[in-house]
């Protein structure tokens, strides 16, 4: 899921897949169709909040390091499409709660709940889209990273295990590279406008290795995108950004 990961979003498609499950143990018709209208309610008075966490979940996209920021409007577009799936929902639950209101038998209301579950399946397959477009925008990004050379990094681990290679990976999907040195540090870590290399080393820690990361970032990236110390070591640590 992307923009619609967050809970309040993701509580309404729940509801919209499972609408069959959720009155299936309803017996009497007239409880069958209260319990649909309730529904189509409750989802009505979601929307707002869902649309909000779409917004939301297009900030968190945006502020993704590994992803450039010219994709910013990209991500945006998406979003705004999106939200406006979420207005013409809006107008199809109108529909749905008309067409439950008028009927007469259970068969009447499959309608309505079959439109639901339609609806959610359009989520899911838009989802499944928006997924992709964001792992392209990843793999385009770093393409253009890797067009900077980088030399071979040498066998080594920092101070807390963290292994260089790793460092260097990480390092690649911000944007940074590796080069070589026959000074006192082996190999060094290099960012684009770098105020100074990085040197890794057996005698420090990936805290400080992430600290010197984030302070090169600051100078290589807008301020959105900027990660922090933790999420960078959390990164060195297990090998990878994304």
């Amino acid at each position: 899921m992307v923009f619609w990961k967050k809970e309040a979003a993701r509580d309404v498609l729940n509801v919209m897949h499972d609408v069959k499950k959720r009155i299936g143990a309803v017996r009497n018709f007239a409880n069958l169709q209260e319990s649909l209208l309730k529904i189509i309610r409750e989802i009505d008075d979601s929307l707002d909040e869902v649309k909000a966490a779409i917004a939301s979940r297009a900030q968190e996209e945006k502020s993704k390091p590994w992803i450039d920021h010219q994709f910013d409007v990209v991500i945006d577009s998406m979003a705004a499409k999106e939200i406006e799936q979420v207005n013409n929902i809006e107008s199809a639950l109108a529909v749905y709660a008309s067409l439950a209101d008028e009927s007469v038998s259970a068969k009447d209301l499959e309608l309505s709940i079959e439109g639901l579950m339609e609806e959610a399946q359009a989520i899911e397959e838009r989802e499944a889209s928006h997924a992709a477009q964001i792992d392209e925008l990843a793999r385009h990004t770093l393409r253009e990273h890797l067009k900077t050379s980088s030399d071979a990094v040498p066998a080594g681990r920092l101070k807390d295990g963290v292994s260089f290679s790793d460092v260097l990976v990480v390092a690649r999907q911000l944007g940074g590279w590796g080069v070589a040195s026959s000074g006192k540090h082996v190999y060094q870590i290099v960012f684009p406008n770098s105020t100074r290399p990085i040197p890794l080393s057996k005698d420090v820690g990936s805290q400080l290795i992430a600290k010197a990361i984030v302070q090169q970032l600051r100078v290589l990236l807008p301020e959105h995108k900027i990660p922090s110390q933790s999420d960078v070591q959390k990164w060195l640590k297990r090998g990878k950004a994304a």
